[in-house]
């Protein structure tokens, strides 16, 4: 897996579980990119969950997101499924949902500015959507260390520019060596891990 920054990565308190938010643009690679993580796209039990995922995502950046979550019925038309085989006792389709417009609406998505679900066709149509992966709480998130200060898993120069416009100031995610300011004993330490995070 290349490198991959998360908008959003939060863990659900109810069931333990991480949540990330990736721009990924089809559902299909959305999905793959989530079994790259060692989850799928979100699976929603409950309103409980429902509610979590639309509060932490529906609105990201300020703006109306369309999210993918994992619900489909891609192996039989009109039998909708989580990708990770849980039960499917929980819907939360907008009015006259699922509908199956045109044909080929195979895949669901959040909107984000409800909170309800929409089918749509593996290509998001004309819409960017947000990712929603879960993790189980016992899968490791991708690797990172220190001197990753944008979490992609990789010391490079967005890091580099990152620390670069804290200099001299007392903020915590460029002050690798917790001394209370960004210095070049901290552009030593960045440089030093530059590369992949192990």
């Amino acid at each position: 897996m290349g490198a991959v920054a998360p908008l959003v990565d939060v863990t659900n308190p109810v069931n333990g579980h991480r949540y990330i938010g990736l721009n990924v643009a089809s559902w299909a690679a959305a999905e793959a990119t989530a079994q790259m993580f060692g989850g799928h796209l979100a699976s929603i039990a409950d309103q409980s969950e429902n509610d979590f995922i639309h509060q932490n995502f529906g609105n990201y950046g300020g703006t109306t997101q369309r999210l993918w979550i994992g619900f489909n019925d891609i192996a039989n038309e009109g039998t909708f499924v989580w990708p990770d085989g849980t039960p499917t006792n929980y819907t939360n389709w907008s009015g006259g949902e699922p509908n199956n417009a045109g044909s080929g609406e195979d895949v669901a998505e959040m909107f984000g500015i409800q909170g309800t679900w929409n089918d749509m066709p593996d290509s998001g149509g004309t819409y960017l959507h947000l990712a929603v992966i879960e993790i189980n709480g016992g899968t490791p998130p991708p690797p990172t260390c220190g001197s990753d200060i944008d979490r992609d898993t990789v010391v490079a120069g967005a890091d580099l520019g990152i620390l670069l416009g804290d200099w001299a100031q007392a903020i915590s995610r460029s002050d690798l060596d917790h001394d209370g300011l960004v210095t070049g004993a901290d552009l030593g330490i960045l440089l030093g891990d530059w590369g992949p995070c192990h």
